[in-house]
């Protein structure tokens, strides 16, 4: 439902700087038609009030000195809202503050802002555009330092000159039409044709540019999520205490104990990660935790970096980006099936008195020149360069024979999660941060809506391109081209709809 303030011309007012606790300033915002002499009257300076200075002094009702003020106006149309705009510098007291805004509100006849009213009316008078918004939602509401950065992308209209790109090449696209339908006599319809094909491949170039952009959904790296999956007493638990580095979730060997997903925030290089662990997947009775069994897979479906964590061998793990073997009970891990590492008991450990325990003078210990005692160079036996090798040496409780080509790279490897091993953390941590910083090499475009319309986009493109090989008809063509338009507009904000503004400014603070 369309939100009341958005046709409303009223003066407001609201608290800019956050919420009423104790600060050394606070920041009192007013925008509308108030001039800067109805102003003066509550002021000790006798005026005028020019644009853009700051102005020390008192606050008054009547001679009664309500506090000591830095007061700053910017005029209409050059403000952030493109209306008259006064900017109360205040001592931070929340008392101080309330006695103020009330003061005003009475004096100057103002209203409470709703949230994001001063943003509305900085895009009604045409200060910012919808994708301008957009970024400053993230910049304000963001977690992540990506998702802060990409916001402030935005906010400086970066992807607008893109998006301005596109509708431009659609604009040539429309013009150029218009001469195959109505001057191609003059023209030659083929060659005004051809030129409209032309045109055509430079637009559908630039779409697929963006569309490469949105490969990946754009809330899930605004906070990207890791699900910890896998059986009941599989580690997931443990796994998740230990990366948080405190006792969040409760672990024990009764299954199903886990019955609900449990997350928690996980910086990792100044990323704000979302860590998720969930039910265990077995057969149950138990409708409660067929419920967390549930939201485990759609968690997982929706995961940026998923894990799968199992007691024994699996091998459709198709779709993770980490297995983890885990052997608790076991001790430290070992590599299996490569034979003991130490002697057997077929003999006594030391030196038989057979034999000097140095080596004979028949030849050396050592390995012969005929060749290493190592890997060859026909292929690694550890991962490849996109995993950190110098690392996973370090892991002596992780058996990390698996990662090889076979698996598409994909980590298998074997730990104790019981055991202290700063080593495992950090190959874990820096696995995830890898994938992340693959995934934003690109510059991805992570809002939602405008990954919608991107990928929406490029299928209608693509539609259009196989209509125009077997289409004859003008009108047909003609029509086709117009709802690209429609979507183009979508894209830009130029055309958005009442529930897209209510989204977005659902967001927002009051004061901005």
């Amino acid at each position: 439902m369309m939100k009341d303030y958005f046709d409303s011309i009223d003066s407001i007012i609201a608290l800019s700087s956050g919420s009423l606790g104790k600060s050394a300033i606070s920041i009192i915002r007013i925008s509308g038609s108030i001039e800067p002499n109805n102003i003066l009257n509550y002021l000790s300076i006798s005026g005028p009030i020019e644009p853009r200075k700051a102005y020390f002094c008192k606050l008054l009702n009547n001679k009664k000195l309500l506090d000591e003020i830095i007061l700053t106006y910017f005029n209409s149309p050059n403000s952030y809202t493109g209306e008259n705009v006064f900017e109360f510098s205040v001592h931070g007291n929340p008392l101080n503050v309330k006695r103020i805004i009330t003061f005003l509100k009475s004096s100057l006849k103002l209203r409470d802002a709703e949230n994001g009213e001063f943003t509305y009316r900085a895009l009604r008078n045409k200060k910012l555009s919808l994708n301008q918004i957009e970024g400053l939602d993230l910049v304000l509401n963001s977690d992540s330092a990506y998702a802060i950065d990409s916001g402030l992308g935005l906010l400086s209209g970066d992807i607008d000159k893109d998006y301005e790109s596109l509708r431009s090449s659609y604009l040539k696209l429309v013009s150029l039409l218009e001469v195959v339908i109505n001057f191609s006599e003059d023209v030659g319809e083929d060659e005004s044709m051809e030129l409209f094909k032309k045109e055509f491949l430079v637009f559908k170039s630039l779409c697929v540019v963006l569309s490469d952009r949105c490969t990946i959904e754009g809330d899930s790296l605004i906070k990207p999520k890791i699900v910890l999956y896998g059986k009941p007493n599989s580690g997931k638990s443990t796994l998740f205490n230990r990366l948080l580095k405190r006792q969040r979730s409760i672990v024990s060997e009764i299954e199903g104990t886990t019955r609900d997903y449990i997350s928690e925030s996980l910086f990792i290089n100044n990323i704000n990660f979302e860590i998720i662990d969930t039910a265990g997947i077995r057969e149950t009775e138990s409708y409660v935790e067929n419920m967390g069994i549930k939201f485990s897979n759609e968690l997982l479906d929706r995961a940026f970096y998923r894990v799968y964590l199992s007691k024994e061998d699996v091998s459709d793990v198709s779709g993770f980006d980490l297995v983890i073997k885990t052997h608790s009970v076991f001790g430290p891990i070992e590599p299996i099936n490569s034979g003991p590492i130490g002697p057997t008991n077929s003999g006594p450990i030391g030196p038989t008195n057979s034999g000097p325990i140095g080596p004979t003078n028949s030849g050396s210990i050592g390995p012969t020149n005929s060749g290493s005692i190592g890997p060859t160079n026909s292929g690694p036996i550890g991962p490849t360069d996109s995993t950190n090798t110098n690392l996973i040496s370090n892991l002596p409780y992780c058996d990390t024979r698996n990662l090889d080509s076979n698996r598409n790279h994909q980590p298998h490897i074997q730990a104790n999660l019981l055991e202290k091993n700063v080593y495992f953390d950090d190959f874990i941590k820096k696995s995830i941060f890898e994938k992340f910083e693959s995934f934003i090499e690109n510059n991805p475009i992570i809002v939602p809506r405008h990954n919608d319309i991107i990928l929406k986009l490029r299928s209608m493109i693509f539609d259009f391109d196989s209509l125009l090989n077997n289409e004859k008809d003008f009108g047909v063509i003609s029509s086709e081209l117009c709802s690209i338009g429609a979507l183009i507009e979508e894209l830009i904000g130029q055309v958005h709809s009442d529930d897209v503004l209510d989204n977005i400014f659902a967001n927002f603070c009051i004061g901005k």
